[in-house]
């Protein structure tokens, strides 16, 4: 069971299994999909679907191909079905995920930066984080906190919690990179003084 409700979508259009070229028996998505409607989605191997198809596995849900949600997925899709989406997005993250290392170490604060696709964290860590609890051990959260702060005084909200990730969109443009750039790099003294 590969569990993509937060890389389904957002890594690739087919997933973290398209990129790191994993074939699940079965796949959850969720989240990104609705686009901020309550959405779930479930696939399989053909063995699987099959099974369900013939009600061997039962599948049922109170708001199962509820209308709104069903066209929030699909102008989703039509979305990201567009040329060039997945090369912006990347190219986009790298931008801003690199621009915030530049940022951190011209200030001599330590950083862990790890991202993947249009989704990426910051750790105020000297050590290197390679898993959850990684994070939960060395990333300074009141470092973070500080950041979250001084950030959102410039116009800039991002996920209040340290170990939480920074999801990029379709919306998002080069203006809304540079934008978070120059209030990353002007919080700065709230992180230091």
């Amino acid at each position: 069971i590969f569990d993509e409700v937060i890389t389904g979508l957002r890594a690739a259009r087919g997933g973290a299994q398209e990129l790191y070229d994993v074939k699940p028996d079965i796949t959850v998505l969720a989240k990104a999909l609705g686009a901020g409607f309550g959405v779930a989605a479930y696939g399989g191997s053909r063995a699987v679907m099959d099974a369900v198809a013939r009600d061997e596995i039962l599948h049922a849900g109170t708001y199962n191909a509820n209308v709104v949600a069903m066209s929030a997925a699909n102008a989703t899709l039509d979305e990201l079905d567009k040329p060039g989406t997945y090369e912006n997005l990347e190219r986009l993250g790298a931008q801003l995920a690199n621009g915030v290392r530049a940022i951190f170490e011209r200030a001599g604060i330590p950083v862990q930066v790890q991202r993947v696709a249009s989704f990426w964290q910051i750790y105020f860590s000297p050590k290197p984080i390679r898993e959850y609890r990684d994070a939960a051990q060395y990333a300074d959260l009141i470092q973070f906190r500080k950041l979250q702060a001084a950030l959102r005084k410039r116009g800039v909200l991002i996920y209040p919690n340290g170990l939480g990730r920074w999801f990029l969109s379709t919306a998002h443009t080069n203006a809304d990179i540079e934008a978070t750039l120059n209030a990353v790099e002007d919080a700065i003294p709230d992180l230091t003084g």
